[in-house]
């Protein structure tokens, strides 16, 4: 059935999914993909799919904030997406984090216990391919707050 915001269904048959969130970084992920097309675009959901190493990829943008992309991974899971990565910014209230440092994320906190885990933290990580920087400080973060008072 049609996804009454990503405006997709689940005949693209894709499994995996990357989710900026902003609209413009599809051109990024695109330039990464073989055999792209562009899907739909409604409100801050842009689409568009390729393959990458041969294997079907969509990608998503989100918008700002957990409100549009909880919206975005639920019309995602109903079309038969089983794994999505996020990919993007965010800010940061710690200390020692920099500009341009890799947070790896393990989970979510909004205004309770964590909504999400990932089971093992990743053991083989490889400096970005598109990437000016030699070194990267990677951040196993505890598991960020999404909240809308951090935007008022």
């Amino acid at each position: 059935m049609k996804q009454a915001h990503i405006c997709l269904d689940e005949t693209l048959g894709v499994r995996y999914a990357i989710l900026p969130g902003d609209p413009a970084r599809l051109d990024r992920v695109a330039a990464q993909l073989e055999s792209v097309r562009e899907l739909a675009y409604n409100r801050e959901f842009r689409s568009l799919t390729g393959t990458y190493k041969g294997v079907p990829v969509l990608a998503v943008s989100t918008g700002i904030g957990g409100s549009s992309a909880g919206i975005c991974v639920e019309e995602l899971h109903n079309i038969g997406i089983t794994a999505a990565i996020r990919i993007g910014s965010c800010g940061a209230l710690q200390t020692g984090i920099a500009l341009g440092d890799l947070i790896l994320v393990c989970g979510l906190l909004q205004n309770g216990p964590p909504m999400y885990e990932m089971p093992d933290k990743p053991s083989d990580l490889r400096k970005p391919a598109h990437s000016s920087r030699d070194t990267y400080n990677i951040h196993p973060a505890a598991p960020p707050t999404e909240s809308p008072i951090l935007y008022n």
